[in-house]
């Protein structure tokens, strides 16, 4: 019976691991392709982190690319609420939770259009001559 006992218990953790790895597996897809969408969408910091694969254009500010990355974003939050954030172990746990504000912080100023500022001081026109 001890056997059986221990097999059971090994079969639960093997299966809960394998849980874990797909839920992790998944989040850590979905940060990827975010990394790779965000580096297209500002060629300009892609470009200053060494990315060069985008230097023949520049950030498009019109309303039309506005309104598609916040239906993105909205999509990205969907997609990582699917993860089931209780199969991550507590480093991802973090990750989940710091993109999603991130995410719900872009959401939040988009609704109250922060995108009519689209200068700051660490950002803008005045810090283009900086690229390389």
């Amino acid at each position: 019976m001890r056997w059986c006992t221990f097999l059971i218990f090994l079969s639960f953790l093997l299966a809960h691991g394998q849980a874990k790895s797909t839920a992790a597996q998944t989040l850590h897809a979905l940060f990827d392709s975010e990394w790779d969408y965000n580096m297209q969408q500002s060629p300009e910091w892609a470009s200053t982190l060494g990315d060069r694969r985008w230097n023949d254009r520049w950030h498009d500010a019109s309303m039309q690319a506005i309104e598609a990355r916040h239906q993105h974003s909205l999509h990205i939050l969907d997609r990582l609420k699917q993860i089931d954030r209780t199969k991550l172990d507590v480093q991802d746990q973090l990750n989940y939770d710091l993109f999603k504000k991130d995410y719900e912080d872009g959401i939040e100023g988009y609704r109250f259009r922060r995108f009519l500022v689209p200068l700051n001081q660490r950002g803008g026109i005045q810090t283009q001559d900086e690229l390389t």
